[in-house]
């Protein structure tokens, strides 16, 4: 709903933070509208034609607002992260070790 209401006014610190992001930002956002779309992470099960960057983009311009949501609610993440770490909360920003082969 915040998204929803907000979207189309979106302060500079937003844009700043999606530039900065670029192109690992835009996939990140991309690949998560996708795992929404066809509820799984797993690439491998998504439709044929969307597992090939040639249909992700595709897929991003037909759903270019929900890809914007994902690259905006890492921005929020974000925001937050620093106002919880400015306020004195001890926070573990850590790499685990490993990976899912599922995962963006």
């Amino acid at each position: 709903r915040v998204w929803g209401a907000t979207k189309d006014r979106l302060p500079v610190e937003h844009d700043v933070f999606v530039a900065e992001g670029g192109e690992d930002l835009r996939r990140f956002a991309l690949w998560s509208a996708l795992a929404e779309r066809f509820g799984t992470a797993h690439w491998r099960g998504w439709p044929e034609r969307f597992r090939t960057p040639q249909g992700a983009e595709a897929f991003a311009v037909e759903n270019a607002d929900r890809v914007a949501f994902f690259a905006w609610a890492q921005w929020v993440a974000d925001v937050q992260f620093a106002a919880a770490c400015q306020a004195g909360a001890t926070i573990v920003a850590d790499v685990a070790v490993g990976f899912d082969s599922s995962s963006a």
